[in-house]
């Protein structure tokens, strides 16, 4: 029998054994490395399962398949592989600025809008450009609760010369948790995990960029939680 393991996150809400891999890797936003240990799990996971415990549950009544869910929930919803960190996605995400490319789309359909850095694979948020150095650019994600959060993790399609987070628990007090600081990276495009000063409990957060370099643009491909 499988016993049940403890994910402090919280992450996951379905039954895992219903989700394609694909989807799965894309809930937890997890490097390739971790993907593989958690394919690794999850094939380990499913051949442990009793044979009564099926995947398909689609002819079942509603109670039945209730029951399966939560009885599924309990062995395999919360668990800890070795040191995996789990990254939690954001829920939505406005900018203060935006590239928009043609005249039809504005702030929120623009291709290049705040919400496509929250899923890998559906495009990155863009700033209009031709910043002013001294000019804050803000990309502001927000949750549906507040979670504890440790660290941020960014994938950057266009990296600031230098950039801070802010968080609040609330949406109405805010604490720098990221001071400003550059990258010691000079490229455009790379991955970049900043780690807040403490475990934090989130319901907004903002990365607040500057000093734009030579590419003259700030973009973000994703950006996710680091959740504790």
């Amino acid at each position: 029998d499988i016993k049940p393991f403890r994910m402090p996150c919280g992450l996951l809400r379905r039954n895992i054994l219903d989700w394609p891999e694909l989807c799965l890797e894309r809930a937890l936003c997890l490097s390739p490395k971790n993907r593989q240990q958690l394919s690794s799990f999850y094939a380990d996971a499913k051949e442990k399962l009793p044979a009564d415990h099926t995947p398909s549950v689609a002819g079942l009544a509603h109670g039945t398949r209730a029951s399966l869910a939560e009885e599924r929930r309990a062995q395999l919803a919360s668990f800890l592989v070795g040191s995996v960190h789990f990254h939690g996605p954001i829920d939505s995400a406005a900018a203060n600025s935006v590239y928009i490319p043609t005249a039809d789309q504005d702030d929120t359909s623009s291709t290049f809008s705040a919400k496509q850095a929250l899923f890998p694979g559906s495009g990155y948020w863009c700033s209009s450009g031709k910043h002013q150095p001294r000019e804050i650019v803000t990309w502001t994600g927000m949750l549906h609760k507040r979670r504890q959060v440790r660290a941020l993790k960014v994938s950057w399609a266009y990296a600031p010369g230098e950039v801070r987070v802010r968080a609040s628990p609330d949406g109405l007090h805010w604490d720098v948790v990221v001071p400003w600081h550059r990258s010691k990276q000079g490229e455009v495009s790379f991955e970049e995990d900043m780690y807040f000063d403490r475990p934090r409990n989130v319901m907004q957060l903002k990365i607040e960029m500057r000093k734009p370099k030579e590419w003259a643009y700030f973009g973000i491909n994703q950006a996710s939680l680091e959740l504790e």
